[in-house]
C-alpha cells in the first residue's frame, strides 16, 4: 500500500515539475540575458568569492537550477550592496539575491517567494555571554548593541535606532566587543559563523560566542526584481515557479546542507 501511495506522490511531483519547466521555457522566450548582483562584501555561505576569485554559494546553485533549464543566460557580480540595490532599482541589474523583506523594498522592487531562512543571534565575548544559552529580546536590550554599516536590523528590533553601526566589517566589530561602544553584535547566525572574519578573530585569540534570540522568528530571504525591467512579471513567475519546484523536490534543503558551515 505504501509503495503504491509513494509512487503516486512521486509521479505527481514529477508531473508538477515538468509542467513548471515547460511554463518557464515559454515565459523565458522574451528574456535573452539578465544581470544579477549580490553583496560585494560577501554573504557566505550564500554568495562569496572563493580562493581563486570565483563566485560560489547557495545563491549560485539556486540560480543555475532555475535559469539554466529555462534557457535564460545571466551574469553574476558582487558590487557594494547599496550599488547592487540602486542598480536593480534603475534596471542596471535585473535581480539582487539574498535580500530580507521590508515594506520599502516591497514597494521599490518585485520580491520573489522566500527561498531560505536565517536565524537571528547576538555575538559577544565569552565572558559577556557565558551564563546564557539563549536570550530574549528584552534581555539583549539591556546591552549596548552594534551592527554592520549598511544593514537593516528591523527584523529584530522593529527599528534600527538601538543598533549602533560602528564598522562595515565583522573583524573590526569583533575587536570592539566588550568595550564601551559595543557589548553585543546583532547578527545572522549562518552568515557570521561562515564569514572569514570569524576565523580571523579566532586566530587573533578573540574569544567569541553566539547565542540565539529565542523569541524572534527566523528571517526570510528573497530575490529582488527590478520593476523597471520590461519582463519583470515574467521573470518573477519563472523564479517563483523554480523555487516551488526545488522546494517540492527537497533540493533547497539539500543545497543548504551542502553549503552549511558548522
Amino acid at each position: 500500500m505504501c509503495l503504491l501511495i509513494c509512487t503516486h506522490a512521486l509521479q505527481r511531483v514529477i508531473v508538477i515539475a515538468a509542467g513548471m519547466l515547460l511554463a518557464s521555457s515559454v515565459l523565458s522566450a522574451s528574456i535573452e540575458k539578465i544581470s544579477i548582483c549580490g553583496d560585494g562584501s560577501g554573504w557566505p555561505p550564500y554568495h562569496y568569492l572563493d580562493a581563486e576569485g570565483g563566485f560560489q554559494g547557495y545563491d549560485l546553485d539556486v540560480l543555475a537550477l532555475i535559469l539554466e533549464p529555462a534557457g535564460i543566460k545571466y551574469e553574476f557580480t558582487m558590487p557594494p550592496w547599496r550599488r547592487c540595490l540602486y542598480g536593480v532599482e534603475s534596471n542596471t541589474f535585473q535581480v539582487a539575491v539574498s535580500a530580507s523583506f521590508s515594506l520599502e523594498r516591497n514597494q521599490d522592487y518585485l520580491l520573489t517567494k522566500p527561498y531560505y531562512n536565517i536565524s537571528p543571534v547576538v555575538v559577544g565575548r565569552k565572558g559577556t555571554l557565558e551564563k546564557f544559552t539563549s536570550m530574549k529580546l528584552l534581555e539583549i536590550l539591556d546591552f549596548k548593541l552594534c551592527g554592520l554599516k549598511g544593514y537593516s536590523y528591523r527584523f529584530l528590533l522593529g527599528s534600527d535606532a538601538e543598533v549602533t553601526a560602528l564598522h562595515d566589517n565583522y573583524l573590526e566589530s569583533f575587536r570592539l566587543l566588550g568595550n564601551r561602544p559595543c557589548d553585543l553584535l546583532v547578527a545572522r547566525k549562518e552568515i557570521v559563523i561562515s564569514h572569514p572574519d570569524w576565523r580571523k578573530a579566532k586566530r587573533e585569540n578573540i574569544a567569541l560566542r553566539y547565542v540565539p534570540i529565542s523569541d524572534v522568528e527566523s528571517e526570510q530571504f528573497h530575490m529582488l526584481i527590478s520593476r523597471a525591467y520590461p519582463y519583470s512579471a515574467e521573470l518573477k513567475k519563472i523564479l517563483d515557479d523554480g523555487i516551488d519546484r526545488l522546494e517540492a523536490a527537497g533540493q533547497l534543503s539539500a543545497l543548504i546542507k551542502k553549503r552549511e558551515i558548522k
